[in-house]
């Protein structure tokens, strides 16, 4: 999962907060990294759903994918201002 799905997915099970956990959509486990979200299967196949919704209207607008690498050179998020001050 990249960088943008995994925000997008952090804000969609965020949204839902203990409801989701409680309905088996996500779980957090910070050995898997702090405030991550694991999508369980329900949760994926809503994520996935979600995703296919946002890829088919974006694709009528005329935007197209593009993927980038999960890790990048720390000097590309400080001209970015991605990372913060630093």
């Amino acid at each position: 999962m990249d960088v943008d799905q995994q925000s997008t997915t952090a804000f969609i099970f965020g949204c839902v907060g203990v409801v989701g956990q409680k309905l088996g959509l996500y779980t957090i486990d910070n050995e898997a990294g702090q405030r991550l979200v694991l999508c369980k299967p329900k949760g994926a196949v809503i994520r996935d759903e979600l995703n296919k919704f946002i890829i088919k209207h974006l694709e009528r607008q005329g935007y197209q994918q593009v993927f980038t690498p999960h890790i990048g050179k720390l000097g590309l998020f400080r001209i970015t201002s991605v990372s913060g001050p630093g």
